[in-house]
């Protein structure tokens, strides 16, 4: 999948853009999953795995009982201190200087 077809896949699987304080505005980011099982579409790594620990318990635990916090503090700081500086890297020229926040 290209960078420009993400938008159209989240159209049309009925995914509802992703809000994200690192985006001004809401943005269709990968991953994002589509569980015909349940009918239901969910977006973000983080979501993506406690959905899964949620939906299906009979499987491996993603996120194991009473680290939520520490995951979500580690995505964060993930996030802000490595991802963003890496947008320019992987983002088309230009998309990424309107979309986030450096």
């Amino acid at each position: 999948m290209d960078y420009p077809d993400i938008e159209a896949l989240y159209k049309e699987i009925g995914a509802s853009p992703v809000s994200d304080p690192f985006f001004p505005e809401p943005a269709y980011t990968l991953p994002v999953i589509y569980d015909p099982s349940t009918k239901s579409v969910i977006s973000d790594s983080a979501n993506i795995a406690r959905y899964l620990d949620k939906a299906y318990p009979e499987t491996p635990v993603l996120i194991p009982a009473g680290t939520d916090a520490f995951h979500a503090a580690y995505d964060s700081a993930l996030m802000q201190t490595l991802v963003v500086r890496m947008f320019p890297l992987y983002l088309p020229t230009g998309s990424h200087s309107q979309t986030v926040k450096l």
